[in-house]
Order: structure tokens, then C-alpha cells, then sequence
């Protein structure tokens, strides 16, 4: 049975016919009481209901009614002997699927039956396939527990629902695109498109056609029109990624697009609405490309409206080991144990590129675990392995230096306080430290002290 169905209807010998009809492909129940076909609902549910309209005990729109009360998407088909359209519209305002007029042909109500089950199909199938696309297109958690990441995801919550421009800055691997699809998945638009554009791998020739689209002919190879990424991102979010990289001539049509919402494609006259959510990012400093007149002035503070800033990693050290565990899970290992020793030398490694190094660097070390379900030193790649053993070093060179410095110090202090006492007489002031006068004059050369400076 691809189906189940309730039958109610006051006219017994009709229901019986009807079930005889429908039952080769459907499991079909009926009842010819519809307070009693209430009642059976409170228990059971039906993909279809086939309600006559005029019942004495109840009306069909009565019945209608109270299904939707409870069960506001049941599929309704109502059928009447009445031809009154009055009749039809009205049940169908009241949320019924269909309606057939009786006395109808099996063919026509097996039809009807038919179509509103393939047109439920059809509704599975794209509440499936939008789980699936939004399950495809969920943006990972973004891992951490560190301040600045907090600050971060106040903001997210804050610009989600609404369209206000956000830039993101941060070094190259922080996590940006990964922050945008967040602030989209977030909000509102979130079951509409989310469109990267990485601006830098566009070349230049082409950002304008790609970004606005263009008119069949517009320029040499357009053999066909194209409508661009603002309008394929319509009614969704357009992020583009390193927007300090979009050509100085390009900025202006830029920043029209972003005030007034209107886009004219290449080659074409008239300007066509678009509702696009902006989100840009850049691992630049606009200020400074400013000020160098490399990037427009209006442009910038036209999309400086929420700026988020992405910390580097080594600027939140702490989160690395929630990171790696993340990371270990993602590549679906079972590590159990990472030492101590591993774990250090990757909290004190500057990760030049942040997240997306750390990733890489993890399943490299998956790829290449001796220990199976641990991580050992050997496990390390050499950069890593290198910085520890330059930052053990310099700390070893570090302690030394202020050994020294403590040192000299001391004696420095040492010297002159005998010196001082002695009112600048080398032999009594070295006999004050028990050290016979050549040892002290050495130690007076290295301190730089002199003895007359002590005399009165």
C-alpha cells in the first residue's frame, strides 16, 4: 500500500463502492459518522481524508474545521453532489486539497487520489533535499573559548537577522569564509543561496562580467547572456572574500550596486533589482590602501558598516588543543592519547597560517601516526619540531643573558661599595674582600670601575 486513507461519508453503500475502487493501492478506512471520524483521528493518522460535504450530523466544512485545528497541512479532498462554486471556493479557503463533483467516474477520483499523493511525494522529496543541501552546506562550528572569540560570536548574533553590510578582516586561514557562512546560516536567508567569490582568482578582464553578468555579444566570447553572481546570490548573501583585490576602476560600480541595490549587466542599458546580503572580507589593511589611493575611500566606509576582526591563532594559543582534538575527530581517528610534549610544542608553534595550517598539519600527522591510537614527538612534522627546538634555545640563551646581567651586577655593585669604603685605595679595598690586589684589579677592569673616581 503506498497510502493510507479516510473515507467520510453518510451514504454507507457509497463509502463500501468507493473502498472497492481505491483499495487496490491504498488502505482505505471509512466512517460514515464524522463526529465519530473525530474521534478516530485523535488516535490515528491519514496521509488523505475524502470528507462529503454534506453529511446531516455535520457539515463537511465543520469537519475541515476542526482537522485543520489539530492538523493544519492534513490533505483534504472534499466531494459534493452540489455544483455551487460558492461551495467549492469556500472549502478550498479553508485549506481543502481538491474537490470532486459526484456523481464522478473511478478513473477520475483514482486520478485525483493519485495527484495529490505524488504532489505530497514531491513535497518529501524537497523538504529532504533541502535538509540535505542544508546539512552539505552547514558551516562547521567554529571551535573555541578564547575572549576575542567571544567577541566574535556576540557580533554573529547580532547581524545575523539583519542585511547590514559586515566585513571581516583577519590574516589569510583565520576563518573568515567560515564566519560569513555562519552570519548566513544564522539568519533569515539562511534557506536561500550562500555565493563565495574569491575576487583574486577572477582575472581581472572578467570580475565585471562575472560579478554583473553581460548581454549576449557584449565582448569577444560572449556567445550567450549571463546573468552574474549578484543575481544568482538574489534573495541569498554574496560574500566576497579579499575585496581589496577588486580593480580601482571596477570600485565605483561596486559601490552603486551595494547603495541602490541594482546591478546593469555588461553590455546592457537598464539596471535590474537584485536583494542580496553583502559580506565581504579582506586579509589586507584598507586604511593603509586608502591612504596609498589603491582602494576607494567612499567604497571602504560605504562597507565598513559591522567590521569583525579574526584573531590569529597565536593570538588565542588556548584554543589550539580544542582545535586539535576537533580536527582529530574530523578525520574520524581515534587518537587516545597525544603527550604533553606534542601538545606544547603546538600551543608554541606561531602557526603563520593560523586554522588552515593547523588542519593541514593534523592530518598530515594522522597520515603519518606511528603509534596508531597515540601522537608522539616522532609524529611531528619538522617545522614544528624545528620552532621548539629554536624557541628552547633562545629561552636556554635567555636564562644565560640574565644570569650575567645579574652577575655583573652584583659585582659591579660589589667593587664600588669596597672601593667607597676604602675612599678609592685598591690594595685596602681588596683586602675589605678578602681578594689579594692583582685578582681585584681584573675584577675592576671587567666592571669598568676606576679608582680615582672614589678618591676625595
Amino acid at each position: 500500500m503506498t497510502g493510507t486513507i479516510l473515507l467520510v461519508d453518510d451514504d454507507l453503500a457509497f463509502c463500501k463502492l468507493l473502498q472497492r475502487v481505491l483499495e487496490a493501492e491504498y488502505s482505505v478506512t471509512y466512517n460514515t459518522n464524522p463526529l465519530e471520524a473525530l474521534e478516530v483521528l485523535k488516535t490515528r493518522n491519514f496521509d488523505l481524508i475524502i470528507l462529503d460535504l454534506s453529511m446531516p450530523q455535520m457539515s463537511g466544512i465543520e469537519f475541515l474545521e476542526a482537522v485543520h485545528a489539530t492538523s493544519p497541512t492534513q490533505d483534504v479532498l472534499f466531494m459534493t453532489a452540489y455544483a455551487g462554486v460558492e461551495t467549492a471556493v469556500e472549502a478550498m479557503k479553508k485549506g481543502a486539497t481538491d474537490y470532486l463533483l459526484k456523481p464522478f467516474q473511478n478513473d477520475e477520483v483514482l486520478y485525483a487520489v493519485k495527484n495529490i499523493f505524488k504532489k505530497k511525494e514531491l513535497i518529501e522529496e524537497n523538504r529532504l533535499l533541502r535538509e540535505e543541501l542544508d546539512e552539505k552546506n552547514r558551516p562547521q562550528e567554529i571551535i573555541g573559548r578564547s575572549r576575542k572569540l567571544f567577541e566574535v560570536f556576540e557580533i554573529i548574533k547580532r547581524v545575523a537577522n539583519l542585511d547590514s553590510i559586515v566585513l571581516i578582516t583577519g590574516e589569510s586561514g583565520t576563518g573568515k569564509e567560515l564566519v560569513a557562512r555562519a552570519i548566513h546560516y544564522a539568519g533569515i536567508r539562511r534557506h536561500r543561496r550562500f555565493v563565495p567569490v574569491n575576487c583574486p582568482s577572477i582575472p581581472e578582464n572578467l570580475i565585471e562580467s562575472e560579478l554583473f553578468g553581460h548581454t549576449k555579444g557584449a565582448f569577444s566570447g560572449a556567445q550567450s547572456a549571463r546573468p552574474g553572481l549578484f543575481k544568482y546570490a538574489d534573495k541569498g548573501t554574496l560574500f566576497l572574500d579579499e575585496i581589496a583585490d577588486i580593480p580601482l576602476a571596477l570600485q565605483p560600480k561596486l559601490l552603486r550596486v551595494i547603495q541602490e541595490q541594482k546591478i546593469r549587466s555588461v553590455g546592457e542599458e537598464e539596471e535590474k533589482d537584485i536583494n542580496v546580503r553583502i559580506i565581504l572580507a579582506t586579509s589586507k589593511n584598507l586604511k593603509k590602501m586608502v591612504a596609498d589611493r589603491e582602494f576607494r575611500e567612499d567604497l571602504y566606509y560605504r562597507i565598513n558598516v559591522v567590521p569583525i576582526h579574526l584573531p590569529a591563532l597565536r593570538e588565542r594559543a588556548d584554543d589550539i588543543p580544542l582545535l586539535v582534538h576537533h580536527f582529530i575527530r574530523k578525520f574520524g581517528r581515534d587518537i587516545r592519547i597525544i603527550s604533553d610534549e606534542v601538545m606544547r610544542y603546538l600551543v608554541n608553534y606561531p602557526w603563520p597560517g593560523n586554522i588552515r595550517e593547523l588542519q593541514n598539519i593534523i592530518e598530515r600527522m594522522l597520515i603519518m601516526a606511528e603509534g596508531g591510537d597515540s601522537l608522539g614527538i616522532n609524529d611531528l612534522p619538522c617545522e614544528i619540531l624545528e620552532n621548539a627546538r629554536s624557541h628552547e634555545q633562545k629561552t636556554a640563551w635567555g636564562y644565560a643573558a640574565q644570569k650575567k646581567f645579574m652577575l655583573d651586577q652584583f659585582n659591579r655593585n660589589t667593587v664600588a661599595g669596597a672601593l667607597k669604603e676604602s675612599g678609592g685605595n685598591v690594595t685596602n679595598a681588596a683586602a675589605l674582600l678578602e681578594l689579594d690586589r692583582a685578582s681585584f684589579q681584573r675584577l675592576m677592569k671587567t666592571c669598568g670601575i676606576k679608582s680615582e673616581d672614589f678618591r676625595e
